[in-house]
């Protein structure tokens, strides 16, 4: 986190009288970087900012966004939240949230399906990619529980657990029925089987992981091979960065869906900031604000009927002792000559 201290009135030169606020949620198997490289940079870079313009400070650190995004984005949405372009809306906004569905077990699908309709939930995400055979039949027995519950729909996520025979077996093993699309089936890299299950899919197709730029969703509506991507603040390193990445899959004619299901609560709130401004309508995956068993705002974020409440006028703030209670490291830096 970063935010002016000084009580004097801010120099010409700083950005504004704004506190600023970033997260960097850097774990293994969502981030190439680790805690402690993140940390290491956020060491080095955050003391070349104060006193700067903030277009200068952003532009600074977006030259580092290719190997670093996920640390870039703490200090950059920081910049941006001193600035206001991260300032809570005039009126209360409510960003529909997906439900999460990851038990092996029917009984315990049921119970879980019925507890996020309880919730207010009406999309869900199933995870697959582990063994096909059994994979069609949880997805299938969602797709009945889905029937008995108007309205809601589901999204099948593979996390990248297959090979192309795989899931080539898996979209001719279900109907499309309640399924809002098939997610991220093949490694990030892996464009051409992409390519050859969209020709064959009955199924729509979205890419998560393999989406970190706009230039990665200009290649996606290139190759045809999906109908749906998904964007995250923490891979674009900065709220301009996600909203040009936002419109640029617009134009393009892809259905958007934003979040990180890993962030924390800062990280979530941004998001939801995001999409509450660029007005999103399919549910969001900013929901590791709710995985947490400790958070750090004075009154943690709003979660009510299947959706993360955006307060209209001030955002939460962070609990003092709380941060204490839950740092390991911590530095600061003063205005740079």
């Amino acid at each position: 986190m970063l935010w002016p201290s000084s009580k004097s009135p801010p120099p010409p030169r700083c950005w504004s009288w704004l506190p600023g606020r970033g997260e960097c949620t850097a774990c293994p198997g969502y981030s190439t970087e680790t805690p402690d490289e993140a940390w290491a940079f956020v060491s080095a870079q955050a003391r070349l900012l104060p006193g700067r313009m903030a277009s200068d400070a952003i532009a600074a650190l977006l030259a580092h966004v290719g190997h670093a995004p996920f640390a870039v984005t703490a200090l950059a949405t920081a910049v941006e939240a001193a600035q206001g372009a991260l300032a809570a809306p005039a009126a209360e906004a409510r960003v529909p949230l997906v439900g999460i569905l990851s038990a092996d077990e029917l009984r315990d699908l049921e119970r879980g399906f019925w507890r996020q309709v309880e919730a207010g939930h009406t999309t869900m995400k199933l995870k697959v990619g582990f063994d096909v055979a059994r994979d069609i039949v949880r997805t299938r027995f969602v797709q009945d529980l889905a029937g008995q519950a108007p309205g809601v729909v589901l999204r099948v996520d593979a996390n990248q657990g297959y090979r192309l025979d795989q899931a080539l077996r898996f979209v001719r093993g279900v109907e499309p029925d309640r399924i809002q699309f098939f997610e991220q089936p093949f490694p990030i890299d892996d464009w051409e089987s992409q390519v050859a299950l969209a020709k064959e899919s009955p199924l729509p197709l979205e890419l998560d992981e393999s989406i970190c730029t706009v230039e990665d969703v200009e290649r996606a509506a290139r190759l045809g091979c999906a109908r749906f991507v998904k964007v995250k603040l923490m891979k674009l390193g900065s709220a301009e960065r996600l909203h040009t990445a936002i419109d640029r899959a617009r134009e393009l004619g892809f259905g958007v869906v934003l979040g990180n299901g890993v962030a924390g609560e800062i990280g979530c709130l941004h998001e939801a900031l995001v999409a509450a401004a660029a007005r999103l309508d399919l549910a969001g995956e900013m929901n590791g604000f709710l995985k947490l068993r400790a958070g750090v705002l004075r009154l943690p974020l709003r979660f009510e009927h299947g959706s993360l409440v955006v307060p209209a006028g001030a955002l939460p703030e962070p609990d003092a002792t709380t941060l204490e209670r839950l740092s390991v490291a911590r530095a600061s830096w003063g205005q740079a000559a």
